[in-house]
């Protein structure tokens, strides 16, 4: 099951729980403790104090940042996320160093739209980049504008035909590479760290901000025989292909529950091979001071079904299969060992680091700082809405979505099919509530009204080649 809590439910039980999955308890706060002398309860809420800001580096801030995108990753695959099998130890050995948060939000279940607003801090019904004929906007300034503003040296390194730079992704960074996604079994991943280690090699000492973006999870499902067998022994007509994956979301071959089980082990395969190389990298950051010194950000831009709702893939629905993505966030000033409940999104993303970085902010960002939610673990969280926009290619881009923390609405505008869903009592989203809340429908239809009155359009990309353009195709994104 999913572990969601909205605000309510939140605000009920305190938003905050340590790593070991004991629940952080708020009466502490306060001494309302019966059976211990006055004197014991001083002396334990000095303790609970000094656990509750626990970070690395005290109240410095950080001198860096270095954001982690894993492409295709749901969080509900990781060990420090609940997953039964052994995907992540190298990712949990890493957050147990930092906060976690539990219920994050990809904006787009698809990756061109989700990573905009992930390096901007906007909704894709701002940004406007919702399919792939459009461009991030030059008067947009990403995180990357941003902080070479500030002197920071500022890279990317990118490993996915979806961010190329006519996509506008490559905005305020003086080096932007990208390293071909490899289908081979052994990946890129490790190319990816090779270039970050190199770009970082060359720095040290020096402020940077360096965004890093690892493919090998999303489809194809390969991985070295070592991992596969691991996850997914024995033979099965399913190899993991983005082609045949798209025949089975087609029709065109049908699967059963076992055979999307075994597809999910291919895929946790090649997560545990992609965390082999997040181990490497990891030891090399501490090696060389980065680690401690830097804000660090490890999260997704989506997440993968497994007919959870009948279908594979991702980008066509907004179910929390696709939405729901790790946020991860270590660092300076950042506590240890936090798990963080509340319902936050990518876009908090820029604020945060921003604040982290006391970098003045920017006005008109969709996302906010999320310090005050381990700052003040006690106070309950304030309302908002959590937006979801399209479908990939250039002309879907049919469905949105609203949730107020509890409850999500979806609509698909081309049919008007509509969906409602309880997420604290339905999790899984089985039960559609249309017809049956009447007034939590209609509080969030007009929201929904208003988000798509709203919507502005992203200014043309460039011409892309027709190779490219077959590779789009081919990972399902025209």
């Amino acid at each position: 099951m999913v572990d969601l809590a909205g605000p309510e439910a939140v605000a009920k039980a305190g938003s905050v729980e340590r790593a070991s999955g004991r629940r952080y308890d708020r009466r502490m706060e306060t001494g309302s403790i019966r059976g211990i002398s006055p004197l014991a309860r001083v002396l334990l809420a000095l303790g609970l104090a000094a656990a509750a800001t626990a970070c690395h580096g005290g109240e410095e801030r950080p001198r860096s940042v270095i954001l982690i995108s894993i492409d295709t990753l749901r969080a509900d695959h990781l060990g420090c996320y609940g997953h039964p099998f052994p995907t992540s130890p190298n990712l949990d050995a890493f957050a147990a160093e930092g906060t976690i948060f539990e219920d994050a939000s990809a904006p787009s279940p698809w990756t061109l739209p989700s990573h905009v607003s992930l390096l901007t801090g906007l909704y894709a019904t701002r940004h406007g980049v919702r399919t792939t004929d459009r461009r991030l906007a030059d008067a947009i300034p990403s995180l990357a504008t941003l902080l070479a503003q500030q002197g920071f040296e500022t890279g990317a390194i990118v490993n996915a035909v979806i961010m190329r730079r006519q996509f506008g992704l490559a905005q305020g960074f003086s080096a932007y590479e990208m390293i071909p996604s490899n289908q081979s079994r052994a990946g890129a991943a490790s190319r990816v760290t090779d270039a970050a280690l190199r770009w970082l090699g060359d720095r040290r000492g020096r402020r940077v901000f360096l965004f890093l973006h690892y493919y090998d999870v999303h489809s194809d499902y390969r991985s070295l025989a070592r991992f596969e067998r691991m996850f997914a022994p024995g033979p099965s007509r399913f190899d993991g292909s983005t082609a045949q994956l798209t025949d089975v979301r087609n029709g065109r071959l049908s699967i059963d529950e076992a055979g999307a089980a075994y597809l999910a082990r291919l895929y946790d395969a090649g997560i545990r091979q992609l965390d082999q190389e997040l181990g490497r990298l990891f030891s090399r950051l501490r090696e060389a001071g980065w680690l401690d010194d830097s804000a660090i950000v490890v999260t997704s831009d989506h997440g993968e079904e497994f007919l959870e709702h009948g279908s594979v893939l991702h980008g066509q629905s907004h179910y929390q299969e696709l939405l729901r993505v790790p946020l991860i966030l270590r660092g300076p000033t950042i506590p240890a060992r936090l798990r963080i409940h509340t319902p936050v999104s990518l876009v908090d993303v820029v604020p945060t680091l921003l604040a982290l970085l006391r970098v003045a902010p920017q006005p008109g960002l969709d996302g906010v700082d999320l310090q005050p939610f381990w700052k003040a673990p006690g106070a309950p969280p304030g309302a908002r809405w959590l937006l979801a926009a399209g479908g990939p290619g250039r002309t879907i881009d049919a469905i949105r979505s609203v949730r107020d923390g509890r409850h999500k609405l979806v609509l698909y505008t081309g049919s008007g099919r509509r969906e409602l869903y309880d997420l604290i009592a339905d999790p899984d989203e089985q039960e559609n509530l249309i017809g049956m809340r009447p007034e939590v429908e209609s509080r969030l239809s007009r929201e929904l009204s208003r988000v798509v009155a709203s919507e502005r359009d992203a200014p043309d990309a460039p011409a892309i080649s027709g190779e490219v353009r077959r590779r789009l195709e081919q990972l399902g994104y025209e």
